[in-house]
């Protein structure tokens, strides 16, 4: 059993820091979850070294950016994708980790001008407009993306096809950003059959909402906007 004391701290709220706290979940780690009000962000983000959230606290060290933290984590709780196979390949496998959750960033930048015209923090006029580009034009193509990415790792033998996540049989750390976030969307934009017409991704989400530890958590878990 590990024994390294872990400290996550994030705000209120799931964000970015929901997939770490997916992983720790899954791989049964106990963790300080530490959550700082986002109203009072401002008054307090000096004290941190690089002014932002979420920051990862580890025996001590101190790790900051949400990928490399789930990165981090994957290496110690065996969540890196196990490729039989030469090094080029295991390059490659791992490349695609960071296409995948590097593509899940790009949506979430295109995504904030809607939230916050949602949230009432700027140009609240412009919600229907901004939310029919997202549903009929960006989501839509960013969606076929990442289907297409699962599609092709299939085709080449990377994954066991008779597995639902995204390298086959067994979670790995891109996984749990893939299934939180595909979600999280849906939420946002009030979708609730937006994977409907993406099988993979709807079939990949639901077998990460079912694993041990991970669906206790999605039962228990504070409600959240973002």
């Amino acid at each position: 059993m590990d024994m390294d004391t872990y400290k996550l701290t994030y705000f209120d709220l799931r964000g970015i820091a929901e997939p770490i706290r997916l992983i720790f979940r899954y791989a049964n780690i106990p963790f300080e979850d530490c959550k700082v009000n986002f109203e009072l962000w401002k008054d307090v983000k000096h004290n941190f070294k690089w002014q932002q959230l979420p920051i990862l606290e580890h025996n001590g060290k101190t790790l900051t950016q949400s990928v490399g933290i789930s990165r981090f984590l994957a290496s110690k709780f065996e969540l890196k994708p196990q490729i039989s196979g030469n090094s080029e390949e295991t390059a490659w496998v791992d490349a695609k980790c960071d296409e995948i959750v590097g593509a899940i960033h790009d949506l979430r930048l295109q995504m904030k001008p809607f939230i916050h015209s949602k949230m009432g923090v700027e140009n609240p006029e412009d919600g229907d407009m901004l939310k029919n580009t997202l549903l009929t034009s960006t989501v839509p193509r960013f969606l076929e993306n990442l289907t297409e990415i699962l599609i092709q790792l299939r085709q080449n033998g990377s994954v066991d096809e008779s597995g639902n996540f995204i390298f086959g049989k067994k979670p790995t750390w891109p996984d749990f950003w893939l299934a939180h976030f595909t979600h999280q969307w849906s939420e946002v934009l009030e979708e609730p059959q937006l994977l409907d017409k993406y099988d993979l991704l709807k079939k990949q989400q639901e077998e990460v909402y079912n694993l041990p530890g991970v669906a206790e958590w999605i039962k228990e878990r504070p409600d959240s906007f973002i």
